[in-house]
């Protein structure tokens, strides 16, 4: 007989920025805006200097080539902004007008 494969016994994910890490995760749940000093700390709540937050981009979709956060911050953001860099990089037509 043939059986659907079994879900993970914990469905694991990461949610930058409180989540420092993203190894061993099954999903990036991208929700809060990540933003900090140029010296790599937190500054929830507050505008940073260096910030992602895709509520930025209620209005258009966001660039190609996002700055990468600064030293300090947690591993998390930084492969979330790589992933998104990644994804605009191979999308053709990106940088079209809607």
């Amino acid at each position: 007989a043939w059986c659907a494969p079994q879900p993970p016994k914990r469905f694991h994910d990461s949610e930058p920025p409180w989540d420092a890490k993203s190894d061993n995760t099954f999903i990036i749940h991208y929700t809060y805006g990540c933003d900090y000093s140029l010296k790599g700390e937190l500054t929830y709540g507050k505008i940073g200097e260096w910030r992602f937050d895709k509520r930025s981009y209620l209005r258009s979709p966001p660039p190609r080539n996002l700055s990468l956060p600064p030293p300090g911050v947690p591993e998390s953001v930084a492969t979330l902004v790589k992933m998104v860099n990644e994804a605009t990089a191979n999308i053709v037509g990106w940088d079209d007008e809607i």
